[in-house]
């Protein structure tokens, strides 16, 4: 039983770095989809010639909900990197502060689906999409 732990933390150790690196790269992604919204804001030909070049929408609602997106996907890896660690420090996965990053995790999704389907139907008018992406989430 021993070594199955020690092999888990080991597994944590390393999975816990590639989601750090994975945070580093999303939070980079972030940054430049902040930067490409505002941009697309100040400049009137910015949106299209952007549009044109990543081959989507750059409408400022749909700027919106990518941003939604990639910081749910940068705070999912920020909670499974704390259970990581705290794997790898405590002798059980099955401890309180893991107890509570999955009840943040869920609340986060909860309350980012609301705002992720409303944002939906403001960027195509479907009331399916936005339900259906709600749903999902």
């Amino acid at each position: 039983m021993k070594g199955d732990l020690n092999t888990l933390k080991k597994v944590c150790m390393y999975a816990s770095k590639v989601m750090f690196a994975g945070q580093v790269v999303l939070g980079l992604i972030i940054a430049a989809t902040v930067i490409l919204g505002v941009a697309s804001l100040l400049s009137d030909g910015f949106a299209d010639e952007v549009s044109g070049w990543i081959g989507g929408d750059m409408s400022p609602i749909a700027s919106m909900e990518a941003l939604l997106i990639l910081v749910m996907g940068f705070i999912t890896l920020r909670i499974v990197c704390g259970f990581m660690d705290s794997i790898q420090r405590n002798h059980s996965p099955f401890t309180q502060g893991n107890v509570d990053r999955l009840k943040a995790l869920s609340w986060t999704y909860l309350v980012s689906s609301v705002f992720l389907a409303v944002l939906e139907y403001f960027a195509h008018g479907s009331v399916s999409n936005a339900i259906f992406l709600c749903l999902g989430s």
